[in-house]
């Protein structure tokens, strides 16, 4: 027996419409989970990114903290800087004070304690 190939029919049977009815059901289900599945997915990422967006003002605001203390902070230093060079500067200037007379080991220097019986 020889058997032909059927040509296939320009005008499909109900048949061939109701699978292909149900395939294109099947397909436009797969998209509307694959659709709510990214919706969530960028409600997840939109939430990230607000985070993110939240995290970045903070630590722009602490930089900006920071760099006020330590601004204050150097100029503390380089006040108390100069005025330890002007300190420096008045005591070259004075005339030195009297060094206590060198003693011996033991002993002190006469007149320091007054008189003794």
């Amino acid at each position: 027996m020889n058997e032909q190939p059927r040509a296939r029919r320009s005008n499909p049977t109900k048949a061939d419409l109701e699978v292909m009815l149900a395939e294109l059901k099947d397909e436009l289900e797969e998209a509307h989970q694959k659709e709510a599945k990214l919706q969530a997915q960028v409600v997840e990422l939109e939430t990230g990114l607000q985070q993110h967006k939240d995290l970045l003002e903070q630590a722009t605001q602490m930089i900006a903290q920071l760099s006020e203390a330590n601004e204050a902070i150097t100029q503390e230093v380089e006040a108390l800087r100069q005025g330890n060079e002007e300190l420096k500067a008045s005591q070259q200037l004075a005339p030195a004070t009297p060094a206590l007379p060198k003693t011996q080991p033991g002993r002190f220097p006469e007149g320091v304690f007054g008189w003794v019986d």
